[in-house]
């Protein structure tokens, strides 16, 4: 080039060494960098975007991109920029910013109308972006079209959409990718089974050597309840895996109990975690691995139901340092699901709606709710399922075992259940059937038991398959099909004694669940064999399907939430916030986390937000990602709010909170005015004792409850307790002032509210961290409070003294006697002090009046 320089244009000279440097394989980019910098032509310019997209520096490329569109607006250069926002991770609102910009552009070119739909799909703009991409379906077949007709079925609610989909798509399936497919599956598999059934054996068929895929499949099957058909997929994820990959790690017996030991320290940690507000309750469900709903909705009606306050499980909502917040002025408030599911079930969401302006959702509520309903039904699908059989034929002929008691050396062995069985076998002549090895319990299953004269009454499942077959009971096919599960599910071996005809057969309850997949238990009590199972299974399986009632209502009050929510979307009233910051917390978090993340992402479009967790409300407001403040508010906040819109009643706020009590969400207020109406409305007893009404009996069974499950442990449940305290007083000296009540009536009522209202000092600070040291200060106070006197008609005088002496001082002595005696010193020392106080007020007034006469006596004279 340098022989040639004279003969070149000045300008070409660099645009030449450029395309030396690329030749040589070098980066050009600086080299162009320089080239656009001296000269700013548009030849230049293209030549540094070429460099920069080659090396995929999308970060640099941005502003040269950009103003190679400016100059040159075509849809080339729009489809540049737009890729480098995406590759970039830019904010969605400046991809749709700029796609609004260039409408004439994007009507013409397919990939940026998609663009601009998934960037309206993760802003929230759920309508748009699905108008946008029903056009794209109507002109062509791509899989992102697809996947993103997928994604807003889940997240509009129009989940009967999803078989449609698949309907759509099943003939040029082979041609979507397997985890596509997989997914659309996943979403089918109550709506379209057999499809998402045939889906998981094809996808597996074209991909069996590929672990995610494997792993993902039987995801599926497992959701079919399916077992026959995931179990065997993981083991083909094992052997398919490289080294490395950690899909599936094998484990001894040994490491296993070691790492179950490891999980109880970890449970105990999370439910330390959730007890005390140390995470939120979307937090909680997902390390419990249950659904947010069964927190949410199954437990508080199981409370309600369960007549053993003892037994209750109180649930997190509220924290105690929580006041109340009166925003007459929201018209648009944001709501978490926490706030969705309870607003629910005290049936006011929908009035909600109406007296707002707009509600705003997480864009992922109603992907967290279709889950939801996912996780509710899936709950130990296959032993649900299999439970109920078995519960049948307990109605027939299958019986209980009614000696459960085992020899002691054997109950050492091999546990209470299995000894008890062995035993009873033993005493008749009959079989214990056992699913696997009789292994000795303290040994990790790599020590077998030792028997003795036991072993001849010990049997395998073979056992009896092989014997139903030769006694005509079952077809040869049968028990092949019979023999080829039971080698999938445990030892095929033929071990143990033969079963003789008319023998008695002992079940533990895997052989027994093992013969109903098989469907081999009905023909073996038919068989003229009386057949034995251990009581403790059969309250297993009945535990296992009471769980399904709950299911039920839970799947048909999530149901109610989308319908809800639907309507009002329709309606206008109900829309989305954008998504929050891309991450992959999903796997560590949950999604129902997620859909909180989004509530903190951007509060500019709301007033308030609505979130009930202990964790979370604890305080007042609400700060996003970029530092705005909102008012954050609570379900007790949002239903003061419809009643001061007079979209619900006072009484019907009453019954909603009597009714949380009931469900032991925590720290609910005690109103004193309400808790003095109901003490009035009651006597007492012949007994001497308060006769309650429903309403003090729960608040009674409520707190009590609180107390007992050490859910006080947080420093904001300090004031709610010191709250309690106040109300409780106040209560106390206004039940004294009742001049209409009897004595006897008041002493019972005040003695209530100091043995279920006030907290009892030493429970109340068990969890400070100065609790000791604070203890005698706080009783100090709470006695002076209590002795300091108060207006109490005449009449009730004796009665009021006496009672103090009896329920607050009393109990002092004598271990805290000189409690007492300081109490009183401080209260005669205050006495004193407004004695000499008064006295003061009245000598400074008798001196203006005697001044005034005297002023007065002197007028008079003058003007006579």
């Amino acid at each position: 080039m340098k022989t040639k320089q004279a003969e070149l244009y000045p300008d070409d000279i660099p645009r030449f060494q450029l395309m030396i440097q690329h030749c040589r394989g070098e980066d050009p980019t600086k080299q162009a960098k320089d080239n656009y910098d001296a000269s700013g032509k548009i030849e230049d310019l293209s030549n540094l975007i070429i460099s920069l997209e080659k090396a995929q520096r999308w970060a640099e490329l941005i502003p040269y991109a950009l103003e190679m569109f400016k100059r040159e607006r075509n849809v080339a250069n729009v489809l540049r920029y737009v890729t480098c926002l995406r590759r970039t991770y830019a904010q969605d609102e400046d991809i749709v910013n700029f796609l609004d910009s260039c409408t004439d552009l994007v009507k013409k070119e397919p990939e940026l109308m998609s663009a601009q739909a998934w960037a309206l799909f993760h802003l929230g703009e759920l309508k748009k972006s699905e108008e946008i991409n029903n056009q794209l379906l109507n002109i062509r077949n791509n899989i992102n079209d697809l996947s993103l007709d997928i994604y807003l079925s889940v997240r509009t609610g129009e989940w009967e959409k999803l078989p449609a989909i698949l309907d759509r798509e099943w003939n040029r399936r082979n041609e979507l990718p397997v985890a596509l497919l997989l997914d659309l599956a996943r979403l089918t598999v109550f709506s379209a089974r057999e499809r998402a059934l045939q889906l998981v054996r094809e996808c597996t068929e074209r991909e069996p050597n590929n672990p995610r895929s494997l792993l993902q499949a039987h995801s599926v099957a497992m959701a079919l309840a399916q077992d026959d058909i995931a179990m065997p997929l993981l083991n083909r994820v094992r052997q398919s895996s490289r080294e490395g990959d950690n899909f599936i790690k094998s484990l001894s017996t040994r490491e296993v109990v070691e790492f179950m030991q490891d999980s109880a320290i970890g449970w105990r940690k999370k439910n330390e975690l959730f007890r005390n507000g140390s995470i939120p309750i979307h937090w909680a469900a997902h390390i419990f691995n249950v659904p947010l709903s069964r927190l949410l909705i199954a437990i508080p009606r199981e409370n309600k139901v369960q007549a053993d306050a003892r037994r209750r499980q109180p649930i997190p909502i509220r924290a105690g340092n929580r006041r109340s917040i009166k925003m007459l002025s929201v018209k648009r408030l944001a709501l978490d699901v926490t706030s969705i599911f309870i607003l629910n079930e005290l049936g006011f969401l929908e009035h909600l709606f109406d007296v707002l302006d707009e509600a705003l959702l997480s864009p992922r509520f109603m992907e967290m709710l279709f889950f939801e309903g996912e996780k509710v039904k899936f709950h130990q699908p296959s032993r649900i399922k299999a439970a109920k059989p078995l519960l049948e034929l307990r109605r027939k002929e299958l019986r209980v075992l009614e000696e459960t008691e085992g020899h002691p050396d054997l109950v050492t062995a091999v546990g209470e259940e299995e000894a008890a069985l062995l035993c009873a076998a033993k005493r008749s002549g009959g079989l214990y059937i056992h699913s696997g090895k009789l292994y000795r319990i303290d040994s990790y299953m790599e020590e077998e038991a030792k028997l003795g004269d036991f072993s001849e009454n010990l049997a395998s499942p073979v056992v009896v398959t092989h014997a139903l077959c030769n006694e005509g009971l079952i077809t040869e096919n049968k028990l092949k099909t019979a023999l080829e599960y039971l080698k999938l599910v445990s030892t095929s071996e033929m071990s143990g004694a033969t079963l003789a005809r008319a023998v008695p057969v002992f079940l533990d309850r895997v052989s027994a669940e093992y013969f109903s997949k098989t469907e081999l238990l009905e023909v073996l009590i038919n068989s003229g064999r009386k057949v034995f199972i251990h009581p403790a299974a059969f309250d297993e399986w009945q535990a296992l399907v009471d769980t399904e009632r709950y299911s039920e209502d839970m799947i048909e009050a999530l149901e109610k939430v989308r319908r809800v929510i639907r309507e009002k979307m329709t309606e206008g009233k109900v829309k989305f916030l954008r998504e929050g910051k891309k991450s992959n917390d999903e796997e560590h978090f949950g999604i129902s986390a997620l859909s909180l993340v989004d509530l903190l992402e951007d509060a500019s479009r709301i007033d308030a937000a609505c979130i009930d967790d202990r964790m979370l409300n604890s305080k007042s407001i609400l700060e996003d990602r970029y530092g705005r403040k909102v008012d954050l508010l609570c379900s007790l906040d949002v239903i003061d709010m419809l009643v001061e819109r007079e979209a619900v009643t006072k009484t019907e706020r009453t019954e909603a909170i009597h009714k949380m009590r009931e469900w032991s969400f925590s720290t609910l207020p005690v109103d004193a005015n309400e808790l003095l109406e109901q003490l009035l409305e009651k006597k007492v007893g012949e007994t001497g004792i308060l006769m309650e009404s429903a309403k003090l009996r729960v608040i009674r069974e409520y707190l009590a409850r609180l107390h007992s499950s050490d859910f006080f442990c947080a420093p904001s449940d300090l004031e709610y307790l010191d709250e309690l305290w106040r109300i409780g007083q106040k209560v106390i000296w206004d039940l004294w002032k009742d001049e209409k009540s009897a004595v006897g009536d008041i002493v019972a009522r005040a003695d209530w509210v100091v043995d279920h209202i006030i907290p009892d000092i030493e429970l109340a600070l068990r969890f400070a961290p100065d609790g000791k040291e604070r203890m005698e200060d706080i009783a100090l106070a709470r006695m002076m409070t209590a002795l300091v006197p108060v207006e109490i008609p005449g009449e009730l005088r004796i009665g009021y003294a006496e009672w103090l002496e009896r329920k607050i001082i009393a109990p002092y002595f004598p271990a805290c006697s000189t409690l007492i005696d300081k109490a009183s010193e401080k209260i005669a020392a205050w006495a004193m002090t407004c004695a000499k106080e008064i006295a003061n007020e009245a000598e400074n007034e008798i001196g203006e009046l005697g001044s005034g006469d005297a002023n007065q006596e002197v007028t008079r004279n003058d003007n006579s």
